[in-house]
């Protein structure tokens, strides 16, 4: 009966830890609204951070949660790390059993760093420091995944075609920046300030 309840709280626990990195990151969102409105010094630029905090936190809580937990009774528990695989996909003609949600999920989900990160920096308003920091990000969630794969904590599966459709993602949001920053210049220069 013990065991019982403590798997269904640990399956709750499981099922609401993915919302944990949004909660975070509307926390902090909120902190830096408040800080900024209370030195009144609330900046144009001051919604962009925000909206990079709360991208953040539903990027991380996307990719990486939820985190499996099992109770020492669970068989789960008792396996040696690392025999979950396959966790490694280095196919990348395998885009063709994806389907289009999956990939254009993954283009779409990451847009917004690419667009974002040059909004905020002049310095990733540049194409190479963006795409760098648009590789790293991908290359971080897919490591971390892994690792969680390994560990049992997490079920998703290292692959080059997330690699490749998030860095599609991120440079079709830096390509909106520049269009934007074509049209209306001016405004993003004031939130870059």
């Amino acid at each position: 009966m013990m065991n019982t309840a403590v798997n269904e709280q640990l399956q709750l626990y499981g099922e609401l830890n993915g919302a944990l990195p949004v909660l975070v990151a509307i926390v902090i969102a909120i902190i830096v609204v408040a800080a900024q409105a209370w030195r009144h010094t609330v900046r144009p630029q001051t919604a962009a951070q925000v909206a990079m905090i709360l991208y953040v936190g539903v990027l991380v809580g996307i990719t990486l949660f939820p985190v499996n937990l099992y109770s020492p009774s669970n068989v789960m528990s008792k396996l040696p790390f690392g025999l979950q695989g396959p966790y490694i996909n280095v196919n990348l003609a395998d885009i063709r059993n994806y389907t289009p949600v999956q990939v254009y999920g993954n283009v779409l989900l990451f847009m917004p760093l690419g667009f974002l990160a040059g909004l905020i920096s002049k310095k990733y308003a540049q194409f190479a420091p963006n795409l760098a920091l648009i590789v790293g990000t991908t290359l971080m969630i897919e490591a971390a995944q892994f690792i969680m794969c390994y560990f049992y904590l997490g079920n998703r599966t290292t692959d080059v075609v997330d690699l490749v459709t998030n860095t599609l993602g991120g440079i079709a949001g830096f390509l909106v920046l520049k269009l934007v920053q074509w049209l209306i210049p001016h405004a993003v220069a004031r939130v870059q300030e």
